[in-house]
């Protein structure tokens, strides 16, 4: 399975990514045509959404790692020798 970084890249190059289509398709706002207007608000939605949906799962990868890492981390629980307690 891939790693999370290798689908998406970091968030600072996800963010990018986001904004760079968001300029791109934001110029398109301005032309005079209706139906370029339309395509490009539509596709401004449909980027915002993808975004999000992968940010989401990017998000949840990196928690259920982290997770794993505290679990590999913690020392095992062990029984203290009563004779131990009692000094």
């Amino acid at each position: 399975m891939p790693r999370p970084k290798d689908l998406y890249g970091t968030r600072g190059s996800l963010l990018r990514k986001l904004w760079k289509a968001v300029k791109e398709t934001s110029k398109l706002l301005d032309s005079e045509d209706p139906q370029v207007v339309l395509r490009a608000t539509h596709a401004l939605a449909t980027i915002a959404a993808s975004y999000r949906a992968a940010y989401a799962e990017w998000e949840q990868e990196r928690t259920e790692k982290n997770r794993q890492k505290e679990k590999q981390n913690r020392p095992p629980l062990t029984r203290i020798d009563p004779y131990i307690v009692w000094l």
